[in-house]
């Protein structure tokens, strides 16, 4: 799928390519002469290979099945951002690709994930970066290519890092995670817009558009799937499927209970649009905040359907008026609350690294903190591992503006971490964690403290 964007309007370049091939395209040929003026148009029939039990010819037909649930994603979006321009986007699929990991040459990708990559020069500069959507096709184990949810899903990966931004560190996850913020954003919201793109789908391609689904198992016969619209057990801020219930509750036309509001997918795509600017990080907290602040009058219909998700009035993108008491999946838990702690010049506060919902990207594992720097100059961040109960941490910290790196540190050992940076007049997000909390595995993983000082 390509468009160039020379002479105006939108511009991309969507390729399907076998990652077990050297990354080579796929082709489907005729044996017609080249005669343009006399066969202006080829009508082509790219064949399923699919035979009694399981495929016995070659499978034509999947590469332009992920390019057909694609196409009803970018339409959606072109109706509303007629000028999209979007980079390069290589879908790798191969019949090889399965769920081992580690050798996605060998087509060992693990799972369907978005990836980028970017490429520096030789000074370090970043000169472009590569988008990557991977997807399986392991007859009768698992194959993506027929499920427009899972494509449509990592499509809108993508489409969020080239149109707006995303604070998450990826990894696995499931929706009965109790997951950091960033993550749940995303995730949540890849699942919403699946549904939102596949309700432009024709009924024989997608009957059920609310219905995320994934085949799996023998003769793809089997899999899993869940509603968009229904709310599950675990609800709040850090929950994948609270995100995704509240997006889509804004899209539908079907309005019952809490939801009595569908705004335009403009509406829903301005916003997401609007929130790169955000200093804080983004989570549903900064999303909720602009969506209100672009539309005022339906403020309280969009509060009604955060209040079916447990997450109280949003007043402004820090979740500064978020309470756990109402959320049974974390209330009476360490280091939830508050979701932000204030960082002061020349004064100490605790900030705690807990994987108590699990490591690298669940909830409280990474601990946000907000400072304000007042003036242009160098300032000395100091993270002292407490004693006690919570000794022996590994401190990391890193420093992030309205979402860019300005720098980290951390320790291979237990000890001070004291490190220096020079910091314009602006606010900035530090992140504090335990080293061995952000890893899957190894080391001692527990909740560790620190007091945390800038002077």
């Amino acid at each position: 799928m390509y468009r160039s964007g020379v002479n105006g309007g939108p511009a991309w370049n969507i390729q399907v390519n076998d990652n077990t091939q050297n990354n080579a395209p796929y082709y489907l040929l005729d044996n017609m002469p080249d005669t343009p003026s006399a066969s202006p148009i080829r009508n082509l029939t790219a064949l399923s290979g699919w035979g009694t039990d399981t495929y016995t010819q070659t499978r034509s037909a999947a590469p332009f099945a992920i390019l057909d649930s694609t196409c009803h994603a970018l339409a959606m979006v072109i109706e509303v951002e007629p000028n999209l321009q979007l980079a390069p986007l290589h879908y790798r699929w191969s019949i090889n690709n399965n769920t081992a990991s580690d050798d996605r040459a060998a087509g060992d990708i693990g799972g369907a994930y978005y990836s980028r990559t970017n490429r520096l020069n030789r000074a370090g500069a970043i000169t472009d970066t590569i988008h990557q959507i991977f997807l399986l096709g392991d007859n009768h184990q698992d194959t993506d290519e027929y499920d427009p949810h899972v494509i449509t899903h990592e499509w809108g990966h993508f489409l969020m890092f080239s149109v707006s931004r995303s604070d998450s560190s990826g990894g696995s996850h499931r929706l009965t995670d109790v997951l950091d913020m960033t993550v749940a954003y995303e995730e949540g919201w890849g699942d919403a817009f699946s549904g939102m793109a596949m309700s432009r789908a024709p009924s024989s391609h997608v009957s059920f558009p609310s219905r995320y689904q994934d085949t799996v198992g023998a003769k793809q016969e089997n899999g899993f799937s869940f509603s968009l619209e229904q709310k599950r057990s675990v609800r709040g801020w850090y929950s994948e499927s609270s995100v995704y219930n509240i997006f889509y509750h804004l899209f539908d036309s079907t309005n019952t209970g809490n939801d009595q509001l569908t705004l335009p997918f403009s509406a829903i795509y301005n916003a997401m649009v609007s929130v790169s600017e955000s200093e804080s990080i983004i989570s549903i907290y900064s999303y909720i905040h602009a969506l209100k602040q672009a539309n005022v009058t339906d403020s309280a219909a969009i509060d009604a359907i955060l209040a079916e998700q447990n997450i109280e009035t949003v007043i402004d993108a820090y979740g500064s008026n978020e309470n756990t008491i109402n959320n049974s999946s974390v209330v009476n838990r360490d280091d939830v609350s508050p979701i932000y702690t204030s960082l002061t010049l020349n004064s100490n506060v605790v900030a705690c690294s807990n994987p108590q919902f699990g490591r690298v990207n669940k909830l409280s594992v990474v601990d946000y903190l907000i400072v304000d720097i007042p003036a242009t100059g160098e300032y000395i961040f100091t993270v002292l591992p407490l004693s006690g109960a919570t000794s022996g941490g590994i401190p990391a910290i890193e420093i992030y503006q309205a979402g860019s790196y300005i720098t980290g540190f951390k320790l291979a050992i237990t000890g001070v971490l004291s490190a220096s940076k020079i910091l314009e007049n602006k606010r900035y997000i530090v992140q504090i964690y335990d080293t061995d909390n952000i890893v899957e595995s190894g080391g001692t993983s527990t909740r560790r403290c620190f007091t945390v000082r800038i002077d």
